[in-house]
């Protein structure tokens, strides 16, 4: 039983490392995405900013504020497609999590339900020892008798 036990201990030990790197990388997946989206912030702005100076410029400047302009565009659309790749590795991060919690929560109870039987059965052997040792010492008395 001891054996067993440990074997147990052991599997739990791997389904806690298991939830813990699940966990790690659903923070990873989480912090990628939120830098993605103030990243597509910071992209809007300067494109509002852009918008707003471009009318403003003389004709020499024009030219280059189109350019950029037409980058900060192209940076957007990139990081759309970015962004919904960031969301899709949070949501498989998260199902992973999960996963690993429900896994290591059902390894946690299997483990305790054979820990309380090992307890329980030592008890009953050392129960029925001591019944044993006294019913053979009352069989001595009697034949003795």
């Amino acid at each position: 039983m001891k054996r067993r036990l440990a074997k147990m201990k052991r599997i739990l030990s791997v389904r806690d490392t298991q939830m813990k790197l699940s966990e790690h990388e659903l923070a990873k997946a989480g912090h990628r995405y939120r830098m993605l989206e103030e990243n597509a912030e910071r992209i809007r702005k300067l494109q509002t900013a852009t918008r707003i100076e471009t009318a403003e410029q003389h004709a020499d400047m024009l030219s280059a504020g189109m350019e950029l302009f037409g980058r900060l565009m192209q940076a957007e659309s990139n990081m759309a497609v970015s962004i919904s790749e960031a969301r899709e590795d949070l949501a498989g991060a998260e199902r992973q999590n999960l996963a690993a919690k429900a896994n290591f929560e059902s390894t946690e109870k299997l483990f305790e339900n054979q820990r309380k039987h090992a307890s329980k059965t030592a008890t009953f052997k050392a129960n029925n020892q001591i019944n044993l040792l006294y019913n053979n010492k009352n069989m001595e008395t009697r034949n003795d008798d």
